[in-house]
């Protein structure tokens, strides 16, 4: 028998031949736009509504979280128990989601018990109840929530440092406060949903390993809905960064610092924009990525660290986040700077680069790996606005990675005295 020799790595190959299945996108008579992928073998359906309309759309902006949580506590002449009743006895998981611009309802469910939940999703699109007494327990969780989270001094580090690069009075860089959160009445979930779900833009994706009888019901309910003649609710407000500088924030009872660093970026349509993504990916996007090594492993300034690139209709920035004692908050920013000047005289080559390109292609063999994944990649499409090639775009980027392309990314784009940076904690 052969022993595995234990001392030695196992021998890997590039993923670069990985592929998503095409998706079918059909527009139905009532403006309604269905994008359907077929794949899997597993009898699984998932089944998203994305409205227009979003969490930059609408004041106060926990506006339309409440009401994603509040349509399912009553629609349809159904309470909310019994709509938990008929999700758990088909074993379904339904959810809420919100991004920016959009929100949506998120179902994933056996296919034979599909047609039982269509009608749950059908009563929560027309005629949500917004009862006052769910609405209230919504509302007071979610300000209870909210209060913990300000206390956390990594909520405050990145809020603060979002505020400088988005601009002081954007919506980007607020976050309500409980008293705004218990403010929000069902009169304002029923007027976000009149603007949304009632007449804005749908966009309905299902993944799964459907029959075309499957296909045809859900087809045929989305198509019978009401046409969609509303005005969209979306409003986008371009960043408007603030000067460079560097903001403290006292926060006297914490056990630790948190520290972001934030810097104006190019948007998702330029053509350096995935190549930057993974030179940033390079500096801070996994474990063995350069302030790992550094900041983490050698120094131990940190239990965690992370670098990324971020867009949005808005604008885009790059970002280093990481929390560590008080008394290494300058090291960990002078640290981090250090490795972003590394990157244009010491640019990731060799094994390094072989190592962030198989995070990297092993990241997006991620999405390609069920039905379920590659239709969230078309929703992410939606939300954020990348074009319908991207996957492909990534593949060639990462292909074509080399260490003058790092070093030129981060000369180009990184390399500037213009970095905001937040701290919270103790001083």
């Amino acid at each position: 028998m052969t022993t595995l020799d234990r001392t030695k790595a196992p021998a890997v190959r590039p993923l670069s031949d990985i592929s998503l299945v095409p998706p079918v996108v059909t527009s139905l008579a009532n403006g309604i736009t269905l994008t359907t992928v077929r794949a899997g073998d597993q009898p699984l359906v998932r089944l998203v509504v994305m409205s227009e309309g979003g969490r930059y759309d609408f004041s106060p902006i926990s506006a339309i979280a409440l009401m994603g949580e509040a349509m399912r506590e009553g629609a349809g002449g159904m309470t909310g128990e019994q709509i938990a009743d008929i999700i758990d006895y088909s074993g379904a998981r339904l959810g809420s989601r919100v991004s920016d611009h959009h929100n949506g309802i998120d179902l994933i469910v056996l296919n034979s018990r599909l047609a039982d939940l269509l009608p749950v999703v059908r009563a929560m699109i027309e005629t949500p109840d917004f009862d006052e007494r769910p609405v209230d327990i919504i509302r007071r969780r979610q300000s209870s929530n909210r209060a913990v989270q300000l206390t956390k001094v990594g909520v405050r580090a990145t809020t603060l440092s979002k505020q400088m690069i988005a601009g002081k009075d954007h919506i980007a860089g607020s976050l309500d406060t409980p008293e705004q959160i218990l403010a929000v009445t069902a009169d304002d979930l029923r007027r976000c949903h009149r603007q949304t779900f009632g007449s804005a833009q749908l966009h309905v994706y299902m993944a799964g390993n459907y029959d075309d009888v499957l296909l045809r019901s859900v087809t045929e309910m989305f198509e019978s809905l009401p046409a969609r003649t509303g005005k969209s609710p979306v409003t986008v407000t371009p960043y408007v960064p603030e000067p460079a500088r560097r903001i403290n924030d006292p926060r006297p009872d914490a056990q630790q610092s948190a520290v972001s660093m934030t810097l104006p970026a190019i948007p998702r349509t330029h053509p350096d924009y995935i190549a930057l993504r993974l030179t940033l990916m390079g500096l801070g996007g996994y474990f063995g990525s350069r302030l790992m090594s550094n900041i983490r492993e050698d120094k131990g300034l940190t239990y965690g660290i992370g670098a990324s690139l971020q867009g949005s209709f808005e604008g885009a920035f790059a970002s280093i986040d990481a929390q560590c004692d008080a008394s290494y908050v300058d090291q960990v920013i002078a640290e981090s700077m250090a490795e972003v000047r590394s990157l244009v005289d010491n640019p990731i080559d060799g094994e390094e680069l072989n190592r962030l390109k198989l995070k990297a292609w092993s990241t997006l063999a991620s999405t390609a790996d069920s039905p379920m994944s590659m239709i969230d990649y078309h929703i992410t499409g939606l939300v954020v606005g990348t074009p319908a090639d991207y996957f492909e775009q990534q593949l060639r980027a990462i292909d074509g990675l080399t260490a003058d392309t790092v070093s030129r990314m981060a000369s180009t784009y990184l390399l500037a005295d213009s970095w905001r940076i937040a701290v919270s904690g103790p001083f």
